[in-house]
């Protein structure tokens, strides 16, 4: 019965520092601007999918109504958010991680190390946020999905 409890204690161990592990990759991919590793921890189909709802929920509260401008502007925006490559997705969500005070010309500044908050905010939903709150925050957002962590989100604060 000892060693049941003990397995127990070390699964549960293991699952709740493994999307820390993948934060810390994560941070390493930057770092040594890796397409190949970024591509692995990103599910950039789903960054995708939550760039387009965030994007039209904006729409929706900008322009509310059914006037032929406001519809002629939505659908521009939804065949925009249609036909962003993956490769265009992975450079905004580097970008986003890259924080609004980095130069584009200078290293990827830590993202471990600009966290201020990272927990489990489900068993299969992991949120960090990148900056103070008196700052500009920057939310990444971990599911774990196929047995493993990915990041599905990526936002900026009032996102």
């Amino acid at each position: 019965m000892r060693y049941l409890f003990a397995l127990v204690v070390l699964a549960a161990l293991i699952f709740g520092g493994w999307p820390y592990y993948t934060y810390y990759r994560l941070d390493g991919a930057l770092a040594a601007r890796d397409d190949l590793a970024m591509a692995q921890l990103i599910d950039l189909d789903a960054v995708r999918q939550n760039a387009k709802a965030v994007s039209e929920r904006r729409l929706q509260q900008q322009l509310p109504g059914q006037d032929p401008v406001s519809a002629l502007v939505r659908d521009g925006a939804r065949l925009v958010t249609r036909t962003v490559t993956p490769d265009a997705t992975l450079d905004s969500v580097r970008e986003m991680l890259r924080g609004p005070a980095a130069k584009a010309d200078q290293p990827y500044p830590s993202l471990v190390g600009r966290t201020s908050f990272a927990f489990f905010e489900s068993p299969t939903r992991f949120v960090a946020r990148l900056g103070e709150l008196s700052d500009p925050m920057t939310f990444v957002v971990m599911s774990f999905k196929d047995w493993r962590w990915r990041v599905t989100e990526v936002h900026a604060s009032g996102s």
